[in-house]
Protein backbone atom coordinates (compact mmCIF):
# COMPACT_ATOMS: atom_id res chain seq x y z
CA UNK A 1 0.00 0.00 0.00
CA UNK A 2 2.62 2.38 1.04
CA UNK A 3 4.63 1.61 -2.12
CA UNK A 4 1.16 2.34 -4.21
CA UNK A 5 1.15 5.88 -2.09
CA UNK A 6 4.23 6.50 -3.54
CA UNK A 7 4.01 6.35 -6.96
CA UNK A 8 1.05 8.04 -6.69
CA UNK A 9 2.78 10.88 -5.36
CA UNK A 10 5.54 10.64 -7.75
CA UNK A 11 2.58 10.75 -10.57
CA UNK A 12 1.39 13.64 -8.89
CA UNK A 13 4.58 15.40 -8.49
CA UNK A 14 5.23 14.49 -12.46
CA UNK A 15 2.05 16.54 -13.43
CA UNK A 16 3.01 19.53 -11.41
CA UNK A 17 6.00 19.85 -12.70
CA UNK A 18 4.91 19.63 -16.46
CA UNK A 19 1.76 22.59 -15.79
CA UNK A 20 4.88 24.86 -14.28
CA UNK A 21 6.93 23.64 -17.41
CA UNK A 22 3.55 24.63 -19.51
CA UNK A 23 3.51 28.03 -17.99
CA UNK A 24 6.75 28.72 -17.61
CA UNK A 25 7.61 31.96 -19.43
CA UNK A 26 11.02 30.57 -20.72
CA UNK A 27 11.60 28.52 -23.16
CA UNK A 28 11.95 25.00 -22.71
CA UNK A 29 13.49 22.20 -24.83
CA UNK A 30 13.79 18.51 -23.15
CA UNK A 31 16.06 17.05 -25.53
CA UNK A 32 17.77 13.18 -26.12
CA UNK A 33 21.38 14.05 -27.04
CA UNK A 34 21.15 17.03 -29.39
CA UNK A 35 17.39 15.82 -30.84
CA UNK A 36 14.37 18.12 -29.53
CA UNK A 37 11.74 15.44 -27.21
CA UNK A 38 9.52 17.96 -26.43
CA UNK A 39 9.61 21.89 -26.24
CA UNK A 40 6.76 23.97 -24.00
CA UNK A 41 4.50 27.01 -25.68
CA UNK A 42 7.08 29.39 -24.82
CA UNK A 43 9.63 28.19 -26.95
CA UNK A 44 7.27 27.31 -29.07
CA UNK A 45 5.83 31.26 -29.25
CA UNK A 46 9.73 32.52 -29.49
CA UNK A 47 10.42 30.52 -32.28
CA UNK A 48 7.04 31.39 -34.07
CA UNK A 49 6.85 27.39 -34.64
CA UNK A 50 4.09 25.58 -33.76
CA UNK A 51 5.36 22.66 -30.74
CA UNK A 52 4.82 19.61 -33.38
CA UNK A 53 7.26 20.89 -36.21
CA UNK A 54 9.80 21.53 -33.30
CA UNK A 55 9.84 17.92 -31.84
CA UNK A 56 12.09 15.34 -33.66
CA UNK A 57 15.14 18.23 -34.87
CA UNK A 58 18.24 18.67 -34.09
CA UNK A 59 19.19 21.30 -30.93
CA UNK A 60 20.74 23.33 -33.23
CA UNK A 61 18.53 24.25 -35.99
CA UNK A 62 17.11 26.30 -33.50
CA UNK A 63 20.03 28.87 -33.27
CA UNK A 64 20.86 31.25 -35.71
CA UNK A 65 23.46 29.86 -38.00
CA UNK A 66 26.69 32.48 -37.18
CA UNK A 67 26.41 31.34 -33.83
CA UNK A 68 25.24 27.71 -34.22
CA UNK A 69 28.56 25.67 -33.31
CA UNK A 70 29.92 28.05 -30.54
CA UNK A 71 26.60 27.65 -28.81
CA UNK A 72 26.31 23.85 -28.96
CA UNK A 73 29.97 23.81 -27.94
CA UNK A 74 29.66 25.59 -25.12
CA UNK A 75 25.91 23.54 -24.16
CA UNK A 76 28.17 20.64 -23.85
CA UNK A 77 30.79 21.97 -21.97
CA UNK A 78 28.67 23.23 -19.17
CA UNK A 79 26.76 20.09 -19.22
CA UNK A 80 30.17 17.89 -19.10
CA UNK A 81 31.31 20.08 -15.80
CA UNK A 82 27.54 19.90 -14.47
CA UNK A 83 27.18 23.79 -14.17
CA UNK A 84 23.42 23.61 -14.22
CA UNK A 85 20.77 26.61 -15.05
CA UNK A 86 22.85 28.95 -12.52
CA UNK A 87 25.33 29.42 -15.54
CA UNK A 88 24.30 30.82 -19.04
CA UNK A 89 25.63 31.92 -22.55
CA UNK A 90 24.35 34.05 -25.13
CA UNK A 91 23.35 33.01 -28.08
CA UNK A 92 20.57 33.91 -30.94
CA UNK A 93 17.20 31.53 -31.67
CA UNK A 94 15.97 31.48 -35.32
CA UNK A 95 11.91 32.46 -35.84
CA UNK A 96 10.42 31.34 -38.48
CA UNK A 97 9.90 34.61 -40.41
CA UNK A 98 13.57 34.73 -40.27
CA UNK A 99 14.55 37.47 -37.45
CA UNK A 100 16.61 36.60 -34.53
CA UNK A 101 15.91 36.71 -30.67
CA UNK A 102 19.08 37.19 -28.27
CA UNK A 103 18.64 34.76 -25.11
CA UNK A 104 20.32 33.39 -22.62
CA UNK A 105 20.51 29.83 -22.53
CA UNK A 106 21.33 27.01 -20.25
CA UNK A 107 21.35 23.12 -19.70
CA UNK A 108 21.45 20.28 -17.01
CA UNK A 109 20.68 16.98 -16.84
CA UNK A 110 17.46 15.24 -16.67
CA UNK A 111 16.60 11.76 -15.40
CA UNK A 112 13.68 9.45 -16.27
CA UNK A 113 13.75 6.24 -16.03
CA UNK A 114 17.03 4.49 -16.95
CA UNK A 115 17.26 7.20 -19.87
CA UNK A 116 19.26 10.55 -19.25
CA UNK A 117 18.30 13.30 -21.24
CA UNK A 118 18.97 17.02 -20.96
CA UNK A 119 16.73 20.32 -20.38
CA UNK A 120 17.51 23.38 -22.09
CA UNK A 121 15.89 26.77 -21.08
CA UNK A 122 15.87 29.81 -22.97
CA UNK A 123 15.98 33.49 -21.41
CA UNK A 124 15.22 36.32 -23.73
CA UNK A 125 17.87 39.14 -22.68
CA UNK A 126 17.07 42.80 -21.70
CA UNK A 127 17.20 45.26 -24.56
CA UNK A 128 20.80 46.67 -23.96
CA UNK A 129 21.95 43.18 -23.67
CA UNK A 130 20.92 42.73 -27.54
CA UNK A 131 23.68 45.02 -28.87
CA UNK A 132 27.11 43.99 -29.72
CA UNK A 133 30.11 44.23 -27.63
CA UNK A 134 31.73 46.54 -29.47
CA UNK A 135 28.44 49.13 -29.42
CA UNK A 136 27.64 48.20 -25.80
CA UNK A 137 27.82 52.18 -24.18
CA UNK A 138 25.74 50.45 -21.13
CA UNK A 139 29.11 47.91 -20.59
CA UNK A 140 31.70 50.70 -21.57
CA UNK A 141 30.07 52.95 -18.76
CA UNK A 142 29.28 50.05 -16.52
CA UNK A 143 32.51 48.13 -16.47
CA UNK A 144 34.46 52.01 -15.55
CA UNK A 145 32.54 52.62 -12.58
CA UNK A 146 33.48 49.05 -11.49
CA UNK A 147 37.16 49.56 -12.34
CA UNK A 148 37.43 52.95 -10.53
CA UNK A 149 35.19 51.40 -7.90
CA UNK A 150 38.05 48.83 -7.65
CA UNK A 151 41.09 51.08 -8.03
CA UNK A 152 39.80 52.77 -4.78
CA UNK A 153 39.68 50.03 -2.79
CA UNK A 154 43.33 49.44 -4.19
CA UNK A 155 44.87 52.29 -3.81
CA UNK A 156 45.75 52.79 -0.29
CA UNK A 157 48.03 49.53 -1.01
CA UNK A 158 49.38 50.77 -4.21
CA UNK A 159 50.37 54.01 -2.87
CA UNK A 160 52.23 52.85 -0.43
CA UNK A 161 53.92 50.90 -3.12
CA UNK A 162 55.27 53.45 -4.97
CA UNK A 163 56.33 54.79 -1.78
CA UNK A 164 58.96 52.59 -1.17
CA UNK A 165 60.88 52.87 -4.72
CA UNK A 166 60.16 56.67 -4.67
CA UNK A 167 61.65 57.16 -1.09
CA UNK A 168 64.73 55.23 -2.69
CA UNK A 169 64.99 57.38 -5.65
CA UNK A 170 64.61 60.44 -3.11
CA UNK A 171 67.71 59.33 -0.88
CA UNK A 172 70.07 58.68 -4.16
CA UNK A 173 68.99 61.71 -5.71
CA UNK A 174 70.04 63.39 -2.77
CA UNK A 175 73.54 61.54 -2.53
CA UNK A 176 74.02 62.25 -5.87
CA UNK A 177 73.35 66.10 -5.62
CA UNK A 178 76.16 66.74 -2.47
CA UNK A 179 78.28 64.89 -5.15
CA UNK A 180 78.24 67.31 -7.91
CA UNK A 181 80.91 68.41 -10.21
CA UNK A 182 81.81 71.88 -10.01
CA UNK A 183 80.71 72.88 -13.56
CA UNK A 184 77.24 72.07 -12.22
CA UNK A 185 77.06 68.54 -13.89
CA UNK A 186 76.31 65.35 -11.97
CA UNK A 187 78.98 61.98 -11.93
CA UNK A 188 76.46 59.82 -12.02
CA UNK A 189 78.41 56.72 -10.90
CA UNK A 190 78.41 54.09 -8.36
CA UNK A 191 75.91 52.58 -5.88
CA UNK A 192 73.56 55.76 -5.66
CA UNK A 193 73.27 56.22 -9.45
CA UNK A 194 72.22 52.12 -9.48
CA UNK A 195 69.51 52.58 -6.77
CA UNK A 196 68.39 55.77 -8.12
CA UNK A 197 67.89 54.06 -12.21
CA UNK A 198 66.16 50.60 -9.93
CA UNK A 199 64.43 52.86 -7.86
CA UNK A 200 62.72 54.75 -11.29
CA UNK A 201 62.49 51.85 -13.22
CA UNK A 202 60.14 50.41 -10.28
CA UNK A 203 57.83 53.34 -10.19
CA UNK A 204 57.56 53.14 -13.77
CA UNK A 205 56.37 49.25 -14.28
CA UNK A 206 53.62 50.08 -11.52
CA UNK A 207 52.70 53.16 -12.85
CA UNK A 208 51.84 51.51 -15.86
CA UNK A 209 50.21 48.62 -14.55
CA UNK A 210 47.98 51.34 -12.42
CA UNK A 211 47.41 53.01 -15.63
CA UNK A 212 47.06 49.85 -17.64
CA UNK A 213 43.90 48.90 -15.55
CA UNK A 214 42.36 52.72 -14.72
CA UNK A 215 42.40 54.37 -18.35
CA UNK A 216 39.03 54.09 -20.31
CA UNK A 217 38.66 53.19 -23.99
CA UNK A 218 36.31 51.12 -25.90
CA UNK A 219 36.47 46.83 -25.73
CA UNK A 220 38.69 45.78 -28.32
CA UNK A 221 38.90 41.99 -29.10
CA UNK A 222 42.42 40.54 -29.39
CA UNK A 223 44.44 37.35 -28.39
CA UNK A 224 45.55 38.32 -25.16
CA UNK A 225 48.31 36.09 -23.20
CA UNK A 226 45.90 35.01 -20.41
CA UNK A 227 48.66 34.00 -18.20
CA UNK A 228 50.65 37.40 -18.31
CA UNK A 229 46.96 39.12 -17.79
CA UNK A 230 46.59 36.92 -14.74
CA UNK A 231 50.12 37.83 -13.17
CA UNK A 232 49.47 41.75 -13.97
CA UNK A 233 46.07 40.94 -11.68
CA UNK A 234 47.73 39.53 -8.86
CA UNK A 235 50.49 42.08 -9.13
CA UNK A 236 48.08 45.09 -8.52
CA UNK A 237 46.39 43.17 -5.66
CA UNK A 238 49.70 41.86 -4.09
CA UNK A 239 50.11 45.03 -1.50
CA UNK A 240 46.66 44.80 -0.37
CA UNK A 241 46.49 41.19 -0.09
CA UNK A 242 50.00 41.16 2.08
CA UNK A 243 48.49 44.16 4.25
CA UNK A 244 45.63 41.80 5.02
CA UNK A 245 48.05 38.21 5.43
CA UNK A 246 46.59 36.41 2.30
CA UNK A 247 48.91 34.27 0.62
CA UNK A 248 48.18 34.28 -3.20
CA UNK A 249 49.18 31.34 -4.70
CA UNK A 250 49.44 31.11 -8.71
CA UNK A 251 49.76 28.29 -10.48
CA UNK A 252 50.03 28.74 -14.44
CA UNK A 253 49.10 26.33 -16.76
CA UNK A 254 50.48 25.36 -20.15
CA UNK A 255 47.65 27.78 -21.88
CA UNK A 256 48.45 30.50 -24.60
CA UNK A 257 45.54 32.96 -25.89
CA UNK A 258 42.11 33.83 -25.25
CA UNK A 259 40.08 36.09 -27.47
CA UNK A 260 38.69 38.67 -25.02
CA UNK A 261 39.45 42.30 -24.67
CA UNK A 262 42.36 42.80 -22.53
CA UNK A 263 41.53 45.69 -20.32
CA UNK A 264 38.50 43.67 -19.15
CA UNK A 265 39.68 40.49 -18.55
CA UNK A 266 42.14 42.42 -16.42
CA UNK A 267 39.10 44.31 -14.70
CA UNK A 268 37.46 41.04 -14.05
CA UNK A 269 40.17 38.97 -12.57
CA UNK A 270 41.80 41.71 -10.66
CA UNK A 271 38.30 42.50 -9.54
CA UNK A 272 37.59 39.14 -8.35
CA UNK A 273 41.19 38.06 -6.54
CA UNK A 274 40.74 42.00 -5.03
CA UNK A 275 36.57 39.98 -3.73
CA UNK A 276 38.32 36.95 -2.35
CA UNK A 277 40.88 39.26 -0.17
CA UNK A 278 37.82 41.50 1.06
CA UNK A 279 36.27 37.72 2.16
CA UNK A 280 38.92 36.90 3.78
CA UNK A 281 39.88 39.60 6.00
CA UNK A 282 37.21 38.14 8.45
CA UNK A 283 38.87 35.28 8.75
CA UNK A 284 40.53 34.18 11.74
CA UNK A 285 42.39 30.70 12.95
CA UNK A 286 43.44 29.42 9.45
CA UNK A 287 45.51 30.47 7.02
CA UNK A 288 44.12 32.87 4.22
CA UNK A 289 44.79 31.64 1.27
CA UNK A 290 43.51 32.75 -2.54
CA UNK A 291 45.00 29.82 -5.24
CA UNK A 292 44.92 31.42 -8.65
CA UNK A 293 45.28 28.67 -11.54
CA UNK A 294 44.94 28.39 -15.72
CA UNK A 295 44.63 25.47 -17.54
CA UNK A 296 42.71 24.24 -20.79
CA UNK A 297 39.41 22.94 -20.90
CA UNK A 298 38.01 20.58 -22.88
CA UNK A 299 36.26 22.42 -25.76
CA UNK A 300 37.03 25.22 -27.03
CA UNK A 301 37.71 27.24 -23.89
CA UNK A 302 40.50 28.08 -21.39
CA UNK A 303 39.76 28.08 -17.62
CA UNK A 304 40.17 30.53 -14.97
CA UNK A 305 39.96 29.72 -11.27
CA UNK A 306 40.15 31.89 -8.73
CA UNK A 307 39.07 30.51 -5.18
CA UNK A 308 39.71 31.44 -1.46
CA UNK A 309 39.23 29.74 1.96
CA UNK A 310 37.21 32.66 3.76
CA UNK A 311 33.66 33.86 4.36
CA UNK A 312 30.72 33.74 1.36
CA UNK A 313 30.50 36.86 0.46
CA UNK A 314 26.97 38.88 1.03
CA UNK A 315 25.64 38.35 -2.97
CA UNK A 316 26.95 34.59 -2.93
CA UNK A 317 24.42 31.57 -1.77
CA UNK A 318 24.68 28.56 -1.53
CA UNK A 319 22.32 27.37 -4.47
CA UNK A 320 22.92 23.23 -5.33
CA UNK A 321 25.53 22.62 -7.49
CA UNK A 322 26.87 26.41 -7.81
CA UNK A 323 26.99 29.44 -5.48
CA UNK A 324 24.60 32.47 -7.10
CA UNK A 325 24.91 35.61 -7.57
CA UNK A 326 21.73 38.05 -5.91
CA UNK A 327 21.01 40.47 -7.83
CA UNK A 328 19.13 42.48 -5.59
CA UNK A 329 21.73 42.73 -2.83
CA UNK A 330 23.55 46.67 -2.69
CA UNK A 331 26.76 44.90 -4.41
CA UNK A 332 25.17 43.41 -7.15
CA UNK A 333 27.13 45.74 -9.85
CA UNK A 334 29.88 43.93 -9.60
CA UNK A 335 28.99 40.09 -10.46
CA UNK A 336 26.45 40.97 -12.34
CA UNK A 337 28.97 43.04 -14.75
CA UNK A 338 31.80 40.21 -14.32
CA UNK A 339 29.20 38.01 -15.80
CA UNK A 340 27.84 40.03 -18.42
CA UNK A 341 31.76 40.94 -19.67
CA UNK A 342 32.89 37.35 -19.53
CA UNK A 343 29.12 36.33 -21.27
CA UNK A 344 29.73 38.77 -23.79
CA UNK A 345 33.26 37.41 -24.75
CA UNK A 346 31.57 34.11 -25.44
CA UNK A 347 32.68 32.66 -22.39
CA UNK A 348 31.09 31.64 -18.82
CA UNK A 349 31.78 32.64 -15.29
CA UNK A 350 30.51 29.50 -13.05
CA UNK A 351 30.40 30.30 -9.00
CA UNK A 352 30.73 27.14 -6.79
CA UNK A 353 31.79 25.97 -3.56
CA UNK A 354 35.46 26.04 -2.29
CA UNK A 355 37.40 22.53 -1.62
CA UNK A 356 35.50 20.81 0.60
CA UNK A 357 32.44 23.14 0.48
CA UNK A 358 34.79 25.84 2.40
CA UNK A 359 35.17 29.67 0.65
CA UNK A 360 34.36 29.74 -3.18
CA UNK A 361 35.93 29.20 -6.46
CA UNK A 362 35.23 31.61 -9.82
CA UNK A 363 35.87 29.38 -12.53
CA UNK A 364 36.13 31.06 -15.16
CA UNK A 365 35.71 29.74 -18.88
CA UNK A 366 37.77 32.10 -22.06
CA UNK A 367 37.53 31.37 -25.65
CA UNK A 368 41.18 30.30 -27.10
CA UNK A 369 42.41 32.85 -29.41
Amino acid sequence: MGQQNQIGALQRDAERFGELVRICPNGIAICSGTTVRSVNPALSQLVDFPAEDLVGQSLGDLLFESVRERTMNRLQTMLAEGMGHDSVCSTRLLRADGLTIDVEVSTDRLESGEAVDSVVVFRPLAVFRNTALLNSEELIQRAHLLRMSVFGELAAALIHELGQPLTAARGASDILESTRNEDGTWNITGRPAEILMTAVGQIGDRFQKIWQFVRNRRPELSSVPINASVQDAIDLTTAAARHAAVDVQFSAGDVQTVNIDSSLIGLVTTGLIRRSVTALQASVGKPRLIRVTTSDCPGEFVAVEIEHNGAVMATEESGGPALVPQESTPDHLALSTYRLIIEEHGGILNIQPGIGGVGVRYRLLLPGG
